[in-house]
């Protein structure tokens, strides 16, 4: 799990956070992550010490957080847990019991075309280029993030408009099969005596309105088609629907871009700035405070 430079001993209590790329937050320091700020701000508001045990992963969605939370209770005490649902893609479409270790990316390696077409000539020199530059250039890796919709249109990165936003994905089994794990880390989570708490994590296309313009005029995509507010809403009429707590984050992100007018996401990667990881833990933490008193 990631640490910050001080260990905390003896907390009052401990919370455990369960989330992906945006809560590990490794573009920040610990202090400035969302559970970082909770931390603090917790302790502060509460006058005893407070712990949040950041257990962010890159990559991971609702099924890692199952298995994380089946285990991690059973290894140590915790007085809360507080699960980061982000939007754009922690909505699955399949439960998965199991995982297979992670390995190293298979590189690319030069080779002569074997036909004149475009996908064997970007499979035998491009992606070797992108390979080799990846891994010796920061620059080519902010390049490329910053020139991505030119890519998806060359067909060499998988990068697509998330699929959550369009009215097409209403009907999308992703909602109930969402929800019916959160409800099991729930179910797990009570089952040791514990409150759980989600929280709704907007992408930026949905709070910073530059953003959102990029992606629809970059992918050429009709506004009449989307709707950047369905999956906030879908999901948490399921989850209200078993009795999960939720906080849809969304309104206030986006009310905290337009009143401060300083970017909660950074251009180049779409996770949060500093300002961004402030701005949530504010939202959070009214509800953290109240939920914490309740348990004196």
């Amino acid at each position: 799990f990631r640490v910050g430079k001080e260990k905390i001993t003896s907390p009052t209590y401990t919370i455990l956070a369960l989330g992906d790329s945006f809560i590990e937050g490794q573009l920040v320091e610990h202090e400035e992550t969302v559970t970082g700020r909770l931390e603090s701000l917790l302790s502060e508001y509460l006058a005893i010490t407070v712990r949040v045990v950041n257990a962010g992963v890159a990559g991971w969605g609702p099924n890692q957080y199952l298995l994380r939370i089946e285990r991690e209770l059973e290894r140590e005490n915790y007085d809360l847990v507080v699960v980061f649902v982000y939007i754009e893609n922690d909505l699955v479409t399949e439960r998965h019991e199991s995982f297979e270790a992670v390995t190293w990316e298979d590189r690319h390696h030069f080779r002569l075309p074997r036909t004149f077409s475009q996908e064997e000539f970007i499979d035998a020199v491009f992606y070797p280029m992108n390979d080799i530059l990846e891994t010796r250039s920061v620059a080519f890796v902010v390049l490329k993030k910053r020139l991505k919709v030119l890519l998806w249109r060359l067909g060499v990165t998988p990068f697509r408009f998330p699929e959550v936003f369009f009215l097409s994905d209403m009907q999308s089994v992703r909602y109930e099969v969402t929800t019916a794990i959160s409800a099991d880390i729930e179910k797990i989570a009570s089952e040791h005596g514990i409150e759980t708490l989600f929280v709704l994590i907007p992408s930026s296309l949905q709070v910073q309105e530059k953003s959102y313009q990029e992606y629809i005029q970059g992918f050429h995509i009709d506004p009449d088609l989307v709707d950047t507010t369905q999956p906030n809403r879908l999901l948490k009429e399921e989850f209200e629907r078993v009795n999960l707590s939720v906080i849809d984050s969304l309104t206030e992100m986006q009310k905290i871009y337009k009143t401060k007018g300083v970017l909660l996401y950074d251009r180049i990667n779409d996770h949060f700035t500093v300002a961004g990881h402030e701005a949530l833990a504010a939202i959070v933490v009214p509800v953290l405070k109240e939920t914490l008193l309740g348990l004196q």
